[in-house]
């Protein structure tokens, strides 16, 4: 069961929708970093077909991946957006350093005999 969520999906709903999950928990001394999607509402996935089987390739497009930081003295930052492009992100030491993450070539529509790193830094608005 996630955060917000009072009580579990059933089989009957996961043909209707997309959970949303985390995937992605770091930490530095002031802040608590959370990497999550946010799921496919019931709406989408109906009007998109996502439970038949031949368009299970598309649930990219519509999952959004966000990432979002709390701070102990601040609380909960705004959601950013993590680019589709974007598979995993690997490790965040700090907000203030980079940190790297890797490519999804399933998203690009590439296959390659190797693998693509990105390196990212995060900015303050």
């Amino acid at each position: 069961m996630l955060i917000g969520q009072k009580t579990p999906v059933t089989y009957q709903e996961m043909i209707r929708m997309y959970e949303a999950s985390v995937y992605g928990i770091f930490t530095d001394a002031k802040n608590i970093i959370l990497t999550y999607h946010g799921g496919i509402d019931e709406e989408t996935f109906t009007i998109n077909e996502l439970k038949e089987r031949e368009n299970f390739y598309r649930y990219p497009e519509f999952l959004k991946n966000y990432l979002k930081i709390y701070n102990h003295e601040l609380g909960w930052s705004n959601p950013i957006i993590i680019p589709a492009k974007i598979k995993l992100i690997l490790n965040i030491e700090s907000v203030d350093k980079p940190f790297y993450a890797l490519r999804d070539d399933d998203f690009i529509g590439e296959e390659h005999d190797f693998l693509t790193f990105y390196k990212l830094q995060l900015r303050r608005k």
